[in-house]
């Protein structure tokens, strides 16, 4: 008699709020999530600028994207950065945002030493993915938009402030707007998941279809917790 077969493992969803640089908390929440083949994994936005590791979160996502099919979307810092490759008109708004630990990140100062598989990446971010549950976004959309082509600026800039309900009835799960406490902001229609590792918060990593989050520090430190449910 053949042994019972075991349930299969759920998928999850796993979305992670922005980055800036450190990529000793992604290590971290990779580890403890352990995602497997039938997970989906999707990144909010905001790689750069804060923490010293840049250049080696936007390495890690380049690998996820290849070996996993990691979704990764569009921040507001990442569009800074994108658009001082291609002209230093703005480099006095990127620099004001942290540009110059972005750049040291790179081993030089400027932004010529980023090689073409990062400017190649920058380039090709979407600014919002969807499912039939969640549709994922850096800062905003509005609630009449469709989720496959939102308005750019409010994608990048909108804040969680005057977040409304999407006429779709999913749940929109943004960044860009730090959470100090080290909570996500569970608003019902829309979540938050900044929770300001860039300020020395955490770094926050939300499965979308249980309810539940890892979220890690600077040094890597972990702490679970749930949303709902």
């Amino acid at each position: 008699m053949s042994a019972p077969s075991l349930p299969a493992k759920p998928s999850r969803t796993l979305i992670v709020g922005d980055i800036h640089g450190h990529v000793r908390a992604l290590d971290a929440l990779l580890h403890a999530a352990s995602p497997g083949l039938g997970d989906r994994l999707v990144f909010l936005g905001d790689y750069v600028n804060g923490g010293p590791s840049s250049a080696q979160v936007l390495d890690r996502l380049i690998r996820l994207q290849r070996a996993h099919g990691a979704v990764c979307l569009r921040g507001n810092h990442d569009d800074l950065f994108e658009r001082v490759l291609d002209s230093p008109s703005g480099m006095d708004a990127f620099m004001a945002l942290g540009g110059a630990v972005t750049l040291a990140s790179y081993d030089g100062p400027h932004a010529r030493t980023v090689p073409k598989s990062h400017r190649a990446f920058l380039g090709g971010l979407p600014l919002a993915w969807h499912d039939e549950r969640v549709i994922c976004i850096h800062g905003q959309i509005d609630p009449h938009a469709d989720p496959g082509d939102p308005d750019h600026v409010k994608a990048l800039w909108g804040s969680v402030v005057h977040a409304e309900s999407h006429a779709s009835g999913r749940t929109v799960i943004c960044g860009h707007v730090s959470q100090r406490s080290g909570v996500p902001l569970d608003l019902g229609h829309t979540v938050c998941i900044d929770t300001a590792i860039r300020h020395g918060g955490w770094l926050t990593m939300l499965d979308a279809v249980g309810w539940t989050y890892i979220k890690a520090n600077a040094q890597g430190d972990v702490r679970t917790g749930r949303l709902r449910g």
